[in-house]
């Protein structure tokens, strides 16, 4: 699981997707999301209670149906009258694993109604916090390019007096000209860069337009 997808709830849910973070600014949504949550996580353990109890059930039956082969062929008068103990108790355990199972199975579906009666009724709200989320994600990115490109600059100039000198030093340049000293990370680092100024110029108009 990438750290993206452990910040996304991400599920089909009865023909709907729901796929939101995890951490919404909205209390009421946010707490229907977590609800939709639990009784997910409940789901997935109530399959595998239900999975081991119907093994521990089949397991019983054909002990049970073993023990009265056995019988009968000791005994051909053996008459097998109700239910093995064991049999009964673990019918019991398997049918109340399946029936807690198809409850949370509705369960989620309410759940999911009640978090799309939350985002409709809170959705505007939501909206405005998202938004400035998103203003404050350009600001970062914007930072980072200004960081990026003041990185670049300096580590320019810096490789350009290093290759300067060492040209010199070895009598293959006697003009003190910085620009003969850009440094083979030059036009690799600009490729790196350059997509970023694309990035925070789509995610602003993005923004913007929302």
């Amino acid at each position: 699981m990438t750290k993206a997808d452990a910040l996304l709830f991400n599920e089909r849910i009865e023909g709907r997707h729901v796929a939101l973070p995890r951490q919404i600014d909205q209390p009421d949504i946010q707490a229907a999301l977590d609800k939709l949550e639990a009784l997910s996580e409940a789901r997935r353990e109530a399959f595998k209670v239900r999975d081991n109890s119907s093994a521990a059930l089949a397991n019983a039956m054909t002990n049970e149906a073993d023990d009265i082969a056995q019988a009968m062929f000791d005994d051909l008068s053996f008459v097998p009258e109700g239910v093995a103990e064991t049999t009964l108790e673990a019918q019991s355990v398997a049918r109340t694993a399946q029936t807690r199972l198809d409850g949370i199975v509705r369960a989620r579906r309410l759940a999911v109604d009640e978090l799309e009666a939350a985002v409709a009724e809170h959705g505007a709200k939501w909206s405005k916090k998202a938004h400035a989320q998103a203003a404050k994600a350009v600001l970062t990115l914007t930072t980072a390019l200004s960081m990026a490109e003041a990185a670049k600059a300096e580590l320019d100039a810096a490789v350009g007096v290093l290759v300067l000198l060492k040209r010199r030093e070895v009598g293959d340049e006697p003009n003190l000209n910085l620009a003969i000293g850009a440094g083979r990370h030059a036009l690799p680092l600009e490729r790196a860069i350059e997509p970023l100024r694309e990035a925070v110029v789509a995610a602003s108009r993005e923004v913007d337009g929302l």
